[in-house]
């Protein structure tokens, strides 16, 4: 768990560097393993922001997948996450209108950590 973690942080340094971001966006500087998030400065270039992609990969609790995404967002890349059963009511509502529809399958799960 702990290799992927520093993979995915030493992603996310390399890839800001290399688009030279690495002093805009810092990343997490208190690694304490709460929510970070991080957000677009108004005077500059906005957030690097990348998309997980988990593939053919098992997306169960703990898998290391979610160590390295862990590790990308603290190191400062902007990956949009969401949490099983965060969803308000009006999401749910909306999700539920296209399974119902047939444009998403029941059992598709939309960026789930």
């Amino acid at each position: 768990y702990a290799a992927s973690y520093c993979t995915g942080l030493l992603l996310a340094r390399r890839i800001l560097q290399k688009f030279n971001l690495d002093t805009t966006y810092e990343g997490n500087t208190e690694i304490n393993g709460e929510m970070y998030c991080v957000e677009d400065n108004d005077d500059g270039p906005g957030a690097f922001r990348a998309c997980l992609d988990v593939g053919l990969a098992r997306t169960s609790t703990g898998a290391k997948v979610f160590a390295a995404l862990k590790g990308a967002v603290d190191g400062g890349l902007d990956i949009p996450t969401l949490r099983r059963g965060s969803l308000d009511m009006t999401a749910k509502r909306n999700l539920s209108t296209l399974t119902s529809t047939g444009l998403i399958s029941s059992g598709s799960t939309l960026l789930t950590t």
